[in-house]
């Protein structure tokens, strides 16, 4: 894979700077700093984190949340998921532009780049379901952007290295994450890499497009758009305006269920106006059809893997951790002592500058890590959540019927 051999020594008060990449569908997160002591990386906007779209409203496609404002009002305009669409023939136009997955993803890398421009090497996590091909068309993207990239790791390897299991070199864990394109179920199995250390890998990959973080997103909004109807006789979806208005609202409300407090939505159309409050088991309510086939998928996912043993652990990304109904029926369904675990927002970016730290100390290769070696003993600093608790082995799942 075209990853630079060689990237310039850049110090800033005699440290080399890093960064950890979490790059999927919907956004970029990153963390930077020197070895064991990252910070995280303000890209656009308070949440720090970039919207992997570009407007192509103005003479220059213009990378982040000016694309995101632009996906419901104004969708010719709009390039996003392009990630998945990497070494296809697909393409984005409007006016005199013309991108493909490749040319989109130059962008954004140009961007990083200029955020972090005395960064020695980037590190990025990638969604489980970019093949090999794919992979080298993006190491091609970042060449091309100038971006020193050392190499890339399976997210969900980042995201299980990224917490401490017991007995390493027997533990199974599953790995649920969303983004726009697709929520992915990943199995990660250890194996032995030496006589000191254990690795972990892939064991199998299941991807559901129609479970995509924009599903359960227009899923929201048509039904909150229903019951807008059903108060004042008005569709926010009749009015461009107003329906990405109410778009712009979900992240919050989401957000919100997961806390179980109150989401106010504000829908703000040019003759009219309607405000009302929604309860975090509503929210839940109103995405219950999708859940079910979520959950169906994390026992095919073990069937698939052929997995016989329980697994370890559950391992929730937070973006798949603020679907609404989800980790809650994740809780049902699997019994003590088996946990699920819900990983801070940048737990798979920190594991991804622990693997560069690793490369430049030339204890792992560059290019793509299949396997990722960690040790039984300390395997990460990366934080899981706030009330953690050590999973235990043997985990069990519950007996329900699916």
């Amino acid at each position: 894979m075209m990853f630079r051999r060689r990237s310039p020594e850049v110090a800033v008060n005699g440290e080399r700077l890093l960064v950890g990449l979490d790059l999927n569908a919907t956004r970029v997160r990153a963390v930077t700093g020197e070895a064991g002591v990252p910070q995280p990386l303000t890209l656009d906007g308070p949440d720090g984190e970039l919207a992997m779209a570009l407007s192509l409203e103005d003479r220059q496609p213009v990378v982040g949340r000016a694309g995101v404002a632009l996906c419901r009002r104004l969708p010719h305009l709009t390039c996003s998921d392009f990630l998945a669409h990497l070494g296809q023939t697909k393409q984005w136009t409007a006016g005199r532009h013309r991108l493909d997955a490749a040319g989109a993803l130059s962008l954004v890398f140009q961007r990083l780049h200029s955020a972090t421009s005395t960064a020695q090497g980037f590190l990025a996590a990638i969604s489980a379901y970019l093949g090999l091909e794919q992979l080298e068309t993006l190491a091609a993207s970042a060449e091309k952007s100038r971006l020193p990239l050392l190499g890339t790791v399976p997210a969900p390897i980042a995201a299980a290295a990224s917490v401490s299991l017991q007995k390493p070199g027997t533990a199974v864990a599953l790995v649920l994450d969303v983004d726009d394109h697709a929520m992915t179920w990943a199995a990660v199995r250890p194996r032995e890499s030496s006589a000191e250390q254990v690795a972990l890998v892939l064991s199998h990959v299941v991807t559901l497009r129609p479970l995509g973080l924009r599903a359960w997103k227009q899923r929201l909004l048509n039904t909150i758009a229903e019951r807008c109807i059903r108060h004042s006789r008005r569709d926010p979806r009749e009015c461009a305006d107003a329906e990405q208005a109410l778009y712009d609202q979900l992240d919050v409300a989401m957000t919100k269920c997961r806390r179980g407090e109150l989401a106010e939505i504000d829908i703000q159309a040019p003759q009219w106006y309607q405000n009302f409050y929604l309860r975090a088991n509503e929210l839940e309510s109103y995405c219950a059809a999708l859940v079910r086939p979520a959950i169906d998928a994390m026992y095919e996912t073990l069937m698939a893997a052929q997995i016989e043993d329980p697994p370890a652990a559950v391992i929730v990304t937070s973006p798949a951790a603020r679907l609404p109904g989800l980790f809650a029926a994740l809780q049902d369904r699997i019994a003590e002592p088996t946990q699920v675990i819900t990983l801070p927002a940048d737990a798979v970016a920190r594991a991804a500058h622990d693997v560069a730290t690793r490369i430049t100390a030339g204890r792992l290769p560059r290019g793509h890590l299949q396997t990722l070696p960690i040790s039984p003993i300390d395997q990460s600093t990366a934080r899981t959540s706030a009330n953690r608790r050590e999973p235990s082995i043997p985990a069990r799942l519950t007996g329900t019927d699916r």
